[in-house]
């Protein structure tokens, strides 16, 4: 019984956060992520088929326009409590 009232009173406080807000918010956080490495290659396709130095193909794929597509962007709240409920 005292469990039960100190998590109601932590959710309550903002110091949990509900399972399901927890799920969709990765859903929409990682889709993010794989739509954007998906278009990777269109943006950088016709550069690199024209290319024949392995060097320039790396520093190309290396790049911050594209190092910076694959980074798992920051989630929008924070998740930094041990429980869900």
């Amino acid at each position: 019984m005292a469990l039960l009232a100190k998590l109601k009173y932590e959710e309550r406080a903002g110091g949990l956060v509900r399972r399901e807000q927890v799920e969709e918010e990765l859903f929409r956080t990682f889709r993010d992520f794989r739509d954007r490495m998906q278009a990777i290659p269109d943006r950088v396709g016709a550069t690199i088929a024209g290319e024949t130095d392995p060097a320039v193909i790396h520093q190309i794929l290396s790049s911050e326009r594209i190092t910076g597509q694959m980074r798992i962007p920051a989630i929008r709240w924070r998740i930094n409590c041990p429980l869900f409920v």
